[in-house]
């Protein structure tokens, strides 16, 4: 049986090397690509004669032979130059040449593997579920609550939008980033936009965001959709100044999220959005109104799901999302006691997986 399964990540993405660990214990071979290591880690070579195929000097087991039972895609990250002092247009150049390169490998696997490998997510499934406004679409279709929403760099549309909404909710299309980790990283958040004379003209039609009436909520919930289950918390925003517009400006764990059930037609709702755009997993995002309404607000088809396994270990995400990416289901699933988070942590496996990733590079891209 082929037990070899394609990670492509980001080298600082946790969620990965912990996977790949829960995998290697359940009998499974993961590679974890990373990307960004071409070109000043690594050297890669496509061969195309009477066969293709790829050989990556620094992680020569990448591609077996053998092929993949499935591939997660789960934070691609791109290749990009670094460290080489370089004219800007050269600069630019040789990542649009990377760029192109990564893309090429990428589509090879998707020619050989769209029919024999299980995909979390398919690269169309990606495509579809990065725009927001066909997420919303879908979402009110199905019958989900979601907030009136404008995406636009019009600023007479925003000005109408403002008159008829009043208060104003401004979300990048986005996540953007400024920085480095290691010197301090700043990235976009929400922003709340009381007064519209406060948005130059000028600042509104450089780049189309998504605005949406200001809502005042009691809490947000995170849910997690894969293999027809949910994982959900309800996330408490209103407690901490830095959370009140955006939930991600604090950490979420057991002091501030809590176990929650998201009503099951709005999972089946949930699902149903998934199948319209051809995923197989994502994190789905709500906010609770002082009404108790649950409002859609966006999917991730990449979103973060392990916080809330940290926070409540009785939710088993690790062990049933490794089952579901190894077999494609969760029909013979059985919870483990000891097949946890905590023990996936504290095991040889993850440390090693987790030190190997910091000899490797990550694009600065979120």
């Amino acid at each position: 049986m082929n037990n070899n399964i394609l990670i492509s990540t980001k080298s600082n993405d946790a969620m990965s090397q912990a996977v790949a660990a829960m995998l290697t214990t359940l009998g499974f071979s993961p590679h974890l690509y990373y990307a960004a290591t071409l070109p000043m880690q690594d050297k890669n070579s496509i061969y195309i004669d009477e066969s293709v195929n790829f050989h990556s000097e620094n992680m020569p087991n990448i591609l077996p032979e053998t092929g993949f039972r499935s591939i997660w895609m789960r934070r691609p990250d791109s290749p990009y130059l670094y460290g080489v002092n370089t004219d800007e247009d050269d600069r630019k150049y040789i990542n649009e040449v990377l760029y192109s390169y990564s893309s090429s490998l990428m589509s090879l696997l998707v020619h050989k593997y769209t029919r024999t490998a299980f995909w979390v997510n398919t690269m169309n499934g990606r495509f579809m579920a990065s725009s927001k406004a066909l997420q919303l679409k879908l979402a009110k279709e199905e019958g989900l609550s979601i907030p009136p929403t404008v995406i636009t760099n019009s600023p007479v549309s925003l000005r109408r939008f403002h008159e008829k909404h009043g208060a104003l909710i401004c979300k990048p299309l986005v996540m953007g980033g400024w920085g480095t980790f290691e010197n301090g990283r700043a990235i976009s958040f929400a922003a709340k936009v009381d007064d519209i004379d406060d948005l130059p003209d000028d600042s509104i039609l450089i780049q189309p965001a998504i605005y949406q009436p200001y809502i005042n909520k009691l809490f947000e919930i995170r849910a997690t959709f894969f293999g027809g289950v949910c994982f959900s918390v309800a996330i408490d925003t209103q407690s901490n100044s830095a959370s009140k517009i955006d939930s991600r400006g604090v950490v979420w764990d057991s002091s501030n999220c809590t176990p929650f059930d998201l009503p099951n037609d709005i999972q089946q709702m949930c699902q149903s959005v998934m199948r319209s755009l051809g995923i197989v997993y994502a994190t789905a995002d709500f906010i609770v109104n002082k009404e108790g309404e649950v409002i859609f607000l966006e999917m991730n088809e990449a979103g973060q799901s392990l916080f809330m396994e940290q926070a409540f270990p009785g939710f088993p995400i690790l062990h049933s999302f490794s089952h579901f990416l190894a077999y494609g289901n969760l029909e013979n699933w059985h919870h483990r006691e000891n097949l946890t988070l905590i023990d996936i942590e504290r095991s040889d496996i993850y440390k090693e997986l987790r030190s190997k990733a910091r000899l490797w590079v990550s694009s600065p891209s979120l």
